[in-house]
């Protein structure tokens, strides 16, 4: 089995009118913080992102969208059949289940062992994903492609809300330990932050149309543990009020925390990976720390 380091990783990712996540349950509205006035964006989201970026790249699925509603124990027997070894086939067929975890509608083949299921939590965990600046929803009104019902003599109105302009940000560890349960690898997780940056890049929808990836790190540790709140040490400074942002060249983000960081617990840190947008303006470069293995991701669609 390989042997995983614990990780923890910041990515950036805009938007610019559009939905970045309907909230189901308040008329697909984006969601919102009232408090803060900050976009929100749930992990279940980009995960879906991810799942869908690796399925059309030829990896199996176990979450897919393909294809006709299935139930998952239907979705399991379509992959693995009447295998005598259920979870470790599963888990060798679905990179989704390797990444982030789920429950399994299959028995343990180990002796002993009961009930109809198995529950993986998944080593790749997210929190909800945030804006960095405060955004005002725009309220659009526009006329529809069909009338309301068949005596109407005019088309219907449709109404939305959309996001003018927003950079979200989403923290995320890789545990090492849940990664044994997974039999998750590093190919695995270089896929996964590839599928991060090509996935957001490539959902061409006409509410997520022009979500463009912007900035990408990851702090590999040698101690196997982590800091926690990476993404507090990346902040976004503008000469405009926040909720009149419209584009990536209205702000500028400020690393200078993380680097400091970086520098004082160079001792603990293994590895650091990023990959930056050429559109982003980012202070300091993180190619000038000295004493640290730091290398860029190496994205290759």
């Amino acid at each position: 089995m390989e042997n995983l380091k614990r990780s923890e990783f910041v990515f950036l990712y805009d938007v610019k009118w559009g939905n970045p996540n309907g909230d189901p349950n308040d008329e697909n509205k984006p969601r919102y913080d009232e408090v803060t006035s900050h976009v929100l964006v749930s992990d279940v989201r980009l995960k879906r992102t991810v799942r869908d970026y690796l399925e059309q790249n030829g990896q199996t699925i176990f979450i897919s969208k393909k294809g006709d509603v299935q139930t998952s124990e239907a979705r399991t027997k379509e992959l693995i059949g009447d295998s005598k070894d259920p979870l470790n086939d599963i888990l060798d067929k679905a990179i989704d289940i390797r990444l982030f975890g789920g429950m399994l509608p299959i028995k343990l083949s180990k002796k002993g062992s009961a009930g109809d299921s198995v529950t993986l939590v998944g080593p790749i965990q997210m929190r909800m994903g945030e804006s960095l600046h405060a955004i005002d929803l725009s309220f659009i009104k526009g006329t529809a492609a069909f009338a309301s019902r068949e005596s109407a003599q005019m088309s219907s109105f449709r109404e939305e809300w959309l996001v003018p302009y927003a950079l979200i940000s989403f923290y995320g560890v890789v545990n090492q330990n849940a990664s044994v349960n997974t039999k998750l690898t590093q190919d695995d997780v270089d896929e996964f932050f590839k599928s991060l940056w090509f996935g957001t890049k490539d959902l061409i929808t006409r509410s997520k149309m022009e979500q463009l990836p912007r900035f990408l790190v990851q702090i590999e540790y040698n101690d196997n543990t982590h800091n926690g709140g990476l993404d507090a040490f990346v902040s976004l400074k503008t000469e405009k009020s926040e909720n009149e942002i419209r584009s990536v060249s209205d702000y500028i983000i400020n690393i200078e925390k993380l680097i400091e960081f970086i520098k004082k617990h160079s001792n603990r840190i293994s590895k650091v990976r990023y990959f930056v947008s050429d559109e982003l303006n980012i202070t300091p470069d993180l190619k000038t720390l000295e004493g640290v293995n730091i290398e860029k991701f190496k994205m290759e669609d």
